[in-house]
């Protein structure tokens, strides 16, 4: 069946989260305990190497580290981005957080998804209004 869960890496009472050094999570790197850095909290993934969609490989890769980038360029759903949260075990500690910019990439995106959108909006609604103007005048009247 399943492995049991150290139950001393829960989550305390009330929401609080028990918080690690990035050198604490750094020792754990191995099919025995693989922990990542997510956003910030830090994920017991151990459990989940063998039903991890893209292969145990992807996970040893960023093992001990921050994998915040790796997971947000792959593109996850919505689904695992909920389920992650069954392995989150705690944060950073507060003096060792990440502060996580947005790229230049991101901005570059964003851009071209409004040029897109300008695009339809301001040449294909009016071409489409065209079309159907000229139908009806000329097959209708």
């Amino acid at each position: 069946m399943g492995t049991k869960k150290d139950l001393s890496l829960m989550p305390v009472a009330f929401g609080t989260m028990k918080q690690y050094s990035l050198n604490e999570v750094k020792k754990h790197n191995s099919r025995e305990s693989l922990w990542v850095i997510l956003d910030n909290g830090v994920y017991d993934l151990t459990a989940f190497l063998n039903d991890h969609p893209g292969g145990e490989e992807v996970l040893f890769d960023r093992a001990g580290l921050d994998a915040t980038d790796c997971f947000n360029t792959v593109g996850h759903s919505l689904d695992a981005k909920e389920r992650r949260e069954l392995y989150k075990i705690g944060e950073l500690e507060d003096m060792e957080r990440i502060n996580y910019k947005p790229k230049e990439d991101d901005d570059a995106y964003e851009k071209a998804l409004k040029a897109r959108t300008n695009f339809f909006k301001d040449r294909v609604i009016p071409a489409a209004i065209v079309v159907i103007a000229f139908y009806v005048y000329y097959f209708i009247m």
